[in-house]
């Protein structure tokens, strides 16, 4: 027996008429999965993002950052080695950024640019430090984020500044960091 052997059954109205309704439950199951979904993603999406702040806020509170940066309680946790690396790194990159943005025509004037930012000529990279692991042992500085701690390291080992101007720059250098992990506690 072949298939053209087999009885043709014609389709009638109902039958076009079941295969509208199968189709609109299909479409109607179908939406109301999606949207279930949907709705599901977008909860899961919204404590995911909560999650994220809070462990954010941890970070900024146990890890040691101030608005992106590395701040005192970071520094703390570095050990010799890494600091000198940091102030290498530090002294290196105000160098080479300020010739590569400014261009300055000659070596006087590269200096005179970099000058008030640089670490003085054979002074240690160790003993500089040392000093910013001094300006972090009081607990009140220790949101600073490290390279306003270098900048303001390097001006009291320059003597750029007197004591009072020094202490009231650290107080400016206090408040604008607490101000940033208020906000990155938000």
């Amino acid at each position: 027996m072949t298939d053209n052997d087999l009885p043709q059954r014609k389709l009638g109205v109902r039958d076009i008429g079941y295969w509208r309704v199968g189709l609109c439950v299909a479409l109607v199951i179908g939406l109301w999965a999606f949207v279930t979904y949907r709705q599901r993603t977008q909860e899961q999406q919204e404590a995911a993002a909560k999650q994220e702040i809070a462990t954010k806020q941890e970070i900024v509170k146990t890890v040691g950052m101030t608005s992106s940066q590395f701040n005192g309680r970071a520094w703390k946790e570095f050990g010799n080695d890494a600091k000198v690396s940091w102030v290498v790194g530090f002294d290196e990159g105000i160098f080479d950024g300020v010739s590569r943005s400014a261009r300055p025509k000659s070596e006087d004037e590269l200096n005179r640019l970099c000058g008030p930012l640089m670490i003085p000529k054979g002074f240690p990279y160790a003993t500089l430090a040392s000093e910013i692991d001094k300006l972090y042992e009081n607990a009140a500085n220790l949101p600073i984020p490290i390279p306003w701690a270098f900048d303001w390291t390097i001006a009291k080992i320059k003597n750029a500044a007197s004591d009072d101007e020094l202490q009231r720059h650290l107080a400016t250098l206090r408040q604008r960091a607490n101000e940033l992990v208020l906000e990155d506690g938000k």
